[in-house]
């Protein structure tokens, strides 16, 4: 990562000019980057100790526009309109929309809920919820006294849905004794 963008507005300030002479200062750029760093991380992270000094690259009032065919979006999303205009902080919401779950891709032993493409998610949990379902027969049911299903072998659950529909407790609860119907039970037989 070699900069950060970060978006100041002032408000209530009438007309603003003194706050913009101000701002563009060069005292007061250095006291502001300053507090940001202090604020969000390690002042050592940025400054002259790795060989690098604050500074702002580039200051424009108002935002300076962009061309969202520029524009990165964040994990998850997808730039939908190339030939938008954004201006700062909106680009984001300017240029970008979370994707659908026809583009992810779920990781095995996951597969893709082709009854969901259409279906729009924002993370990783997100769409793995979404997007993704599980076979029973990948499942591997979690407590001693828990058994899969009869034929749940056929049936592709969510994966938070899992435990609960791939598999059943034993009623009454497995025994420990060696007899036939504690081994049977605790078998899953």
């Amino acid at each position: 990562l070699q900069a950060v963008v970060v978006q100041i507005t002032v408000t209530g300030c009438g007309d603003c000019l003194a706050v913009l002479q101000a701002l563009k200062a060069k005292h007061t750029v250095h006291k502001l980057l300053k507090r940001i760093i202090a604020d969000v991380g390690s002042e050592t992270d940025c400054d002259a100790g790795q060989g690098q000094q604050l500074s702002i690259a580039h200051f424009s009032v108002p935002a300076t526009p962009t061309s969202c065919a520029r524009f990165r979006c964040l994990s998850y999303q997808v730039n939908r309109f190339p030939r938008r205009l954004c201006y700062g902080s909106t680009c984001i919401t300017t240029c970008c929309e979370p994707i659908t779950c026809a583009q992810t891709r779920c990781s095995k032993p996951l597969v893709n809920n082709p009854s969901s493409d259409l279906v729009k998610c924002t993370d990783e949990e997100d769409c793995g919820n979404k997007c993704c379902l599980l076979p029973c027969q990948a499942y591997k049911c979690s407590a001693k006294s828990t058994c899969s299903r009869p034929n749940s072998w056929m049936r592709i659950v969510k994966p938070h849905e899992a435990e609960k529909k791939c598999c059943k407790k034993a009623f009454p609860p497995c025994c420990h004794a060696p007899i036939a119907w504690c081994v049977s039970c605790s078998r899953c037989q």
